[in-house]
């Protein structure tokens, strides 16, 4: 009985004081990694869709908007990139990077490309044999150099490219840029090049409004950056997560496999390195056909750094909570079934007609009226038991009274019987 009663209540306690506090951190949690974020993410978008009006009403010139997005960067760390219709950078606070070719392809009459190298720039992660081909060109910058490039252009804007691949036969270095090879889809595919039978070395699907070319001419002009001090800031844009995303929503974009609906936001949520970003991107279009594009990329990592850190916060509270609930049970159960089973202890002895023990009476609740109670009811029994036997001792006396009458009476019919006869 004793352990029975101890152990139900004590792990009926406990289970409830888990449930209790299971919900409260689970709430917690769920606010702050769900609704704190989400009305974060709200506060960015309102952020950015402002400053996207502006840029399609041309409300603030070059200067401004340039001031607009450091001031988003720094209140909100929201960094911020206008694309061209090629996905390219525009507006870099140094100016565009770029390689100007007179093209010796006999298809071309001697047409002149402008390669915009503005996100391949950024994007140092992956342009090392960028930066030896460019290092090699900035030597003989006065001097003809001759290159093969690959480029995806505009069907109507051959003149600017988006370089997919460089080489310089003199230096046998070949440099491929990043995000355009799809392993998968293209194992056993190769694409025929427009007025040529040269091949890529991947196949690429190009989106319908652009067209994939092999190229080969003489640079005329460039702009590159100083390689001889790697200290020099390239640009603003020189956040190696956002160059790379950048870039590769170029190659997204150039290859067709992302799709926009109208002029509605695209959102992602991305993860890099562990540190969790949200990305927006829209397009703004004249006359149907897509202008440029308002890209940003905003690291969440202070609003999952306090969630991360409210998980550790919650794993030791759950470990104080439930040692401190475990004690709390133990010493609730035990002081809840003592006075119970001292009433348990009591009533056996008086079903045996034992009285002289009573139930201490500590406090004026229900469990302190009911052990006054049964003190009372063994009191009363007590008296009843010990009045019944003096009554009976009393009937015994009485009735030993009423047999030696009787006794009596009969010997003294028996007297009187005899003497009557005699």
């Amino acid at each position: 009985m004793r352990r029975k009663i101890v152990f139900q209540l004590f792990f009926l306690t406990f289970f409830l004081c888990c449930i209790i506090i299971s919900m409260i951190i689970g709430g917690q949690y769920y606010i702050i990694n769900h609704v704190y974020l989400d009305k974060e993410k709200e506060t960015i978008q309102k952020e950015i869709q402002a400053y996207y009006q502006a840029v399609k009403r041309n409300q603030l010139d070059k200067t401004e908007l340039q001031k607009r997005e450091s001031t988003l960067f720094e209140k909100n760390g929201i960094m911020v990139a206008r694309l061209d219709d090629l996905g390219n950078i525009k507006n870099l606070p140094t100016g565009d990077y770029y390689l100007e070719v007179i093209s010796t392809d006999q298809r071309d009459k001697m047409e002149t490309k402008r390669l915009l190298l503005n996100n391949l720039i950024n994007a140092k992660k992956n342009v090392n044999a960028l930066e030896t081909i460019f290092s090699y060109l900035s030597e003989y910058e006065n001097n003809a150099v001759e290159i093969s490039f690959d480029g995806i252009s505009r069907l109507k804007k051959l003149d600017h490219t988006v370089p997919v691949s460089i080489s310089i036969s003199i230096i046998n270095e070949r440099f491929v840029a990043p995000y355009y090879m799809q392993k998968e889809d293209i194992r056993n595919e190769q694409m025929e090049l427009e007025e040529s039978e040269m091949k890529l070395p991947q196949a690429l699907k190009v989106n319908p409004l652009f067209t994939l070319r092999g190229h080969s001419g003489i640079v005329t002009d460039m702009r590159l950056p100083n390689y001889r001090n790697p200290g020099d800031e390239l640009s603003l844009y020189n956040n190696q997560t956002f160059a790379e995303n950048i870039l590769k929503f170029q190659a997204d974009y150039l290859t067709d496999r992302i799709k926009f609906s109208k002029e509605k936001w695209l959102q992602l949520e991305l993860n890099f390195d562990g540190v969790r970003y949200i990305q927006f991107i829209r397009p703004i279009t004249h006359n149907g056909q897509v202008s440029e594009f308002v890209f940003t990329l905003t690291s969440l990592q202070p609003l999952t750094k306090a969630a991360d850190l409210m998980k550790d916060y919650y794993f030791y509270l759950q470990l104080i909570s439930i040692a401190l609930t475990t004690i709390f049970c133990i010493y609730y159960s035990r002081i809840i079934t003592k006075p119970i089973l001292r009433i348990n202890q009591v009533t056996k002895k008086i079903i045996e007609f034992e009285f002289g023990e009573k139930i201490p009476v500590y406090s004026k609740n229900e469990i302190g009226v009911l052990s006054n109670n049964i003190n009372q009811l063994s009191k009363r029994l007590e008296d009843y038991i010990e009045k019944l036997h003096t009554a009976n001792s009393k009937l015994m006396e009485d009735i030993e009274k009423e047999k030696k009458l009787e006794q009596v009476r009969k010997d003294f019919i028996s007297g009187v019987s005899h003497e009557l006869k005699n």
